[in-house]
Parts: structure tokens; C-alpha cells; sequence
């Protein structure tokens, strides 16, 4: 049989199956390492919120060290009721992660053709960025079906009407403003356009209809949000003010965050993919117009919009991508048309499938992934791989491949039988953690102990010890030196720092008591020089 593109549409029972071997990949890309995934970065700052503030202090604030509200207290409920681990902490988002891979195309079925709905559910399953959003315990995973949900649904109810679009719209749009206030650009210039379509169409004589809709949609979610964010920006206002007038959009800034969305950090396949994007606009445009120019408009305004605010560290563009989660999945709209246009044009017949398949792996292979999932890779979330896919032009990673390695991880990648890294003490700051380069030297599975409660009362990056268990910490990457001897496994190595290894580290308390401790566990070091301790536990 001849196969076509156009086949797809004779032959749904071939359609849902392709669709369901996209939706295995996405899911084997987002859950197959997951585990061994240790919490980093700005996930700390929800927790370090949860374990200082009870329920009614995190609803009305949104933290010095930005933290989304509604996540911040679902971890928190998480923690008393049920217990915090890894999976129990990152499930909803690694479910929203998926949930964009069906949602999204699901609501662009009435523009796009078969073919152009299985491209995009396979550029989202892909996207290094959307499975980046899908680890993290942050409001990005949920924003990128939330936004593209809330935004078609209002366009949707502009022009058929239908209370259940306007309730898709407004709980949507409401609640993602709540997860990070500034989807409040999106939204509020998605109402602007869409209104001003309606506010011609009026002037048409077409009706007042669509504009009454607007006002109505618009007033509905404007006091929802309203309901959910008053308090918190009353009660601290200058929480929002410090993290705006902070850092200024440059050039550069656009191109990088293009490449995240893309998946590439090469600027000749940005430029194709902006070609393709490009056509598939043009594509789309032929078919409905109005919807292009409303997308484009309220990208438009939302960006600049954002960008004036100046907030910290906007001028990174991973940080600009995060911001405008709806800009990316509408660029990804265009490209799975732009891509399902030029294989119809290049090539029809039994090889349209595997050139397809083809494409789709050449561009993951061009992407950062396969880095990230060498296995094992604690550290898939750390901004060595996210911030930036050109290793030479990512701050992160020029800043720690320019420290050396302690001699002890060259002992322990010689070493002999099995064991994993057990780090005594670190930062879980990014730009402060090496830990990253050491694991992809000695190719171990890595674990955190945590010094708390042994030779210090608590620092930054680590959970207290609660006495009554109020806060039911379970995390299968930490462990608590004082429980060390119950976790320890046959050759495993406990490594301790006795020196800063990287210049400016946030000051961390002195652990020479936490070393004598593990001695008396441990008995005498297996290697030491003046940077490192390391044990290693013979077991039986």
C-alpha cells in the first residue's frame, strides 16, 4: 500500500496508532529517568517557603526568592498528609507534560490536518524544553497546556459561543495567573485582540455579540484572578517590585530563547526552522486569517510587554522562554505545519514514513538530549545542559569546565565493582554545583547527604530534622548522615569537601564533625589530600 499523508485521514485506526506511539515516546522521555533526578535550583524555593511559612503566609506572599503560590502550598499539604519524595513532589507536572501532548493538539484539530496533528504531538513529545518543564516542580509544566487551552478556548467562544469555552477560559486563565502573575500579559493582550476583532466585526454590522462575550469572559476572569492575587500583592508588594527594573532584554537574548524552542543551539537549523515556521504561518493563514493575526498580535504585545517590566534575569533567554510559554507552543503549531508541507511537497509513497521518522530523529539527535540522557545523569535539570544547547556560549557550563576536578573522582571513576556517590554536603544552586561534571567522569549513581541535625543545625538545600515529623520529608536522593549506616549499599563512596572548589560559593558551615562522625561509621578514609575525604563502605 502506498502510503500518503492524505492516508491518515482515510484510515483513523493508522492515525491513532501513530498517535499513541508519539505519546510512548513522550511519556519514556519524561518518566524513564525521572527518578534519579536530584531537586535543584529555584524547586528549593518552594520548599524552603514551605518549611518556614504555614498555609496562610504562603497564600499571601510571593516570596523574596520567587516561589508560585499555588505550588507552594500543594507541596506543603503534600508534605504533612501524604509525604514528600520525588515522584509524589513531581508528578503533576511530569502528567501536565503529557497532558500537552494530547491537549494541545486536540484543540487545534478544527485548523490543522492528520498529518500537521501528529507533527506537533511529536515536536512537543521531543521539545528538550517541555520535557526540561515536565522535571521540574515548577508552574512552567502547567503553564504550556494551561495558556495554549485558555487562549484557543477564548477564540473559540469569540466565535461560536458556548458557556463550557467561556469556563475553560476563565479557570484556565485565572489559575495560570496565579501560578506566575505575569500570564496575565497573555491573557490580558489575548482579550484585547480578541475583543478588538469583535469591536470590528460590530462596526460590520455583524453584530454585538462577540464583543459583549469578551467583556464578559475578560470581567469573569479579571475577578477570579483578582479573588486569588489581591492579598498576596497588597501584603507584599515589594516582593514583585525588587524582581522587576532588575536586568534589560537585549538582542541576543530573542535568538537564544528561539533555540530553546526550537531545540537546537544551531544557528543554521534556527534559521531553516524559521523558514518553516514561516510557511507553515503562511499555511495557516490561507485557512483562517484572523486566527494567525490573533496569535501574532498577542504574542506580540505579551513580549514586549514583559520585556518592559526589565525583571531579574530577563536578559537570559532561558528565562525570556519560560516567560512565554504560548509564543512557543504556537511556534511549534507552525513548524508541524511548516514540516508536514515540505515532506507532502519533497517526496510521496512507501518512503514518506520512514523519511518522516527520519526527520524527527535528526532533530533529536541535534538537540541536547542525548547528552542529558547518558545514563546514569542525576542532573538532567541542571542549567550545565538548560541554559544554554551552545556549550560555548552557556555560562554555566564555561563557569565549572573551567575548575579542575579533585583528583579523588579520577580515583573513584578507577575504582573497581560497584558503589554510588554519596555527596556530603553541596549547593543546590546551579551555578555553585560541579557536581554535574563529576558524575559524567566516574559514571556513578549519585545520591545527597544531608548534614543537617549532625555538625550543623540546617543550611540552604537541605531539610530540617523535625522531631514531631510534621513535615514528612521522604526523598529516595537524600539521605540523613545520622541514618547513613541503614542506606549504605556494597561499595558505595561518601565524599566530603574539605575546601571550596569554586570562587564566590554561598558561605556553608564547616562539617569536620560530620567527618569524624562517618569515621565511626566508616572507619578510615579510602582516599584523602587537602581538597577531599572519601569513605568507602566494604559491605559484606
Amino acid at each position: 500500500m502506498t502510503f500518503s499523508y492524505d492516508l491518515l485521514d482515510r484510515n483513523p485506526v493508522l492515525f491513532y496508532g501513530l498517535g499513541l506511539f508519539v505519546f510512548a515516546i513522550a511519556a519514556w522521555l519524561r518518566f524513564s529517568h525521572f527518578g534519579q533526578q536530584i531537586v535543584l535550583d529555584d524547586e528549593w524555593h518552594a520548599l524552603h517557603a514551605l518549611m518556614r511559612l504555614n498555609y496562610a503566609e504562603l497564600f499571601a506572599t510571593f516570596g523574596h526568592a520567587d516561589h508560585s503560590i499555588p505550588v507552594a502550598l500543594s507541596l506543603k499539604w503534600l508534605a504533612e498528609h501524604v509525604g514528600l519524595n520525588e515522584w509524589t513532589m513531581g508528578l503533576p507536572f511530569l502528567l501536565a507534560g503529557l497532558a500537552t501532548v494530547l491537549l494541545v493538539p486536540w484543540c487545534m484539530r478544527h485548523w490543522l490536518a492528520k498529518s500537521e496533528l501528529l507533527w506537533l504531538a511529536a515536536l512537543l513529545a521531543i521539545s528538550p524544553l517541555l520535557i526540561y518543564f515536565s522535571h521540574q516542580a515548577r508552574p512552567y509544566a502547567l503553564l504550556t497546556v494551561l495558556m495554549p487551552v485558555a487562549l484557543i478556548a477564548l477564540w473559540k467562544y469569540r466565535i461560536d459561543g458556548g458557556i463550557g469555552k467561556a469556563i475553560v477560559f476563565v479557570a484556565c486563565a485565572a489559575f495560570s495567573a496565579w501560578l506566575h502573575p505575569l500570564m496575565l500579559a497573555w491573557t490580558g493582550w489575548a482579550l484585547l485582540v480578541a475583543a478588538s476583532f469583535s469591536a470590528y466585526d460590530a462596526s460590520r454590522s455583524r453584530g454585538w455579540t462577540g464583543l459583549i462575550r469578551m467583556i464578559a469572559a475578560g470581567g469573569a476572569m479579571l475577578l477570579l484572578a483578582a479573588a486569588l492575587l489581591v492579598w498576596p500583592v497588597l501584603n507584599d508588594f515589594a516582593a514583585l517590585r525588587v524582581k522587576t527594573g532588575t536586568h534589560t532584554v537585549e538582542w541576543q537574548t530573542f535568538w537564544i530563547a528561539w533555540q530553546l524552542f526550537i531545540g537546537t543551539g544551531s544557528h543554521w537549523l534556527g534559521l531553516l526552522v524559521l523558514a518553516l515556521v514561516g510557511w507553515g504561518g503562511y499555511r495557516l493563514a490561507r485557512r483562517d486569517c484572523a486566527l494567525v493575526a490573533y496569535w501574532l498580535l498577542l504574542s506580540l504585545g505579551s513580549v514586549i510587554m514583559i520585556a518592559a517590566t526589565d525583571a531579574a534575569w530577563l536578559h537570559h533567554g532561558l528565562v525570556l522562554a519560560r516567560y512565554s510559554v504560548p509564543l512557543h507552543i504556537f511556534v511549534l503549531v507552525l513548524l508541524a505545519i511548516g514540516l508536514s508541507a515540505l515532506l507532502r511537497a519533497l517526496i510521496q509513497g512507501r518512503w514518506m514514513l520512514p523519511l518522516s521518522a527520519l526527520l524527527l530523529a535528526g532533530l533529536y539527535w541535534l538537540g541536547p538530549l542525548p547528552e542529558i540522557r547518558q545514563m546514569p545523569n542525576a542532573w538532567a535539570k541542571h542549567l550545565y545542559y538548560q541554559f544554554d544547547y551552545r556549550a560555548e556560549r552557556n555560562l554555566f557550563r564555561l563557569h565549572l569546565d573551567a575548575v579542575d576536578i579533585p583528583e579523588a573522582y579520577e580515583k573513584i571513576a578507577a575504582a573497581e565493582g560497584p558503589g554510588r556517590v554519596l555527596e556530603a554536603g553541596w549547593w543546590f544552586e546551579s551555578h555553585f554545583n560541579p557536581l554535574v561534571r563529576y558524575q559524567a567522569l566516574h559514571g556513578r549513581q549519585m545520591k545527597i547527604v544531608m548534614l543537617s541535625g549532625s555538625c550543623y543545625d540546617w543550611t540552604y538545600g537541605e531539610f530540617p530534622q523535625y522531631s514531631d515529623d510534621t513535615h514528612r520529608f521522604r526523598m529516595n536522593n537524600f539521605i540523613a548522615l545520622a541514618e547513613l549506616q541503614k542506606h549504605l549499599e556494597p561499595g558505595d563512596f561518601l565524599v566530603f569537601q574539605k575546601q571550596v572548589l569554586l570562587p564566590d560559593v554561598r558561605e556553608r558551615p564547616e562539617h569536620d564533625a560530620c567527618i569524624a562522625q562517618a569515621e565511626t561509621v566508616l572507619g578510615s578514609p579510602w582516599f584523602e589530600d587537602e581538597n577531599s575525604v572519601v569513605f568507602r563502605y566494604p559491605g559484606e
